[in-house]
This record gives C-alpha cells, sequence and structure tokens, in this order.
C-alpha cells in the first residue's frame, strides 16, 4: 500500500473508544505478530475526528471500515 493509497481513503479503521467517542485512523501496513497486530504510516484523526486523536485504550472495539462505507 502507498501513501497515495492511504491519502485516497485506503486502510480505514474506527476506533470506538470505551468513553463513547470514536475516531478514525488510517494506515499504510499491517504486521500480524502472534495475537497482535502492528499498524505503520498511521493516519490519527481522519474524517473530522481530530478532536477525538486522543486517549485510545486497550480494549476499545476496532472496526476496518470497508471500500464506499467510509462517509
Amino acid at each position: 500500500m502507498t501513501e497515495l493509497d492511504v491519502l485516497n481513503e485506503a486502510n480505514v479503521l474506527l476506533i470506538d473508544k470505551a468513553d463513547g467517542e470514536g475516531e478514525f485512523i488510517q494506515f499504510r501496513e499491517a504486521t500480524p505478530n502472534g495475537t497482535e497486530i502492528t499498524l505503520s504510516g498511521i493516519l490519527r484523526g481522519r474524517r473530522g475526528t481530530d478532536t477525538m486523536a486522543r486517549n485510545m485504550q486497550p480494549g476499545d472495539a476496532v472496526y476496518l471500515m470497508l471500500s464506499g462505507t467510509y462517509v
């Protein structure tokens, strides 16, 4: 995945935080590490969620947004 792909809205995750806020992030690459995944090339606070780009905690729900569903 290139940086341009990410800027064109590829690889979008919604972080549904325990405090009720949601944040869209994007990433360039995901690398599996056993039971975890390491993301690189991260862009936080996408699509107007920049004010929520804080306080991520273990246990927050993460949803992969499929192409065409990112509004």
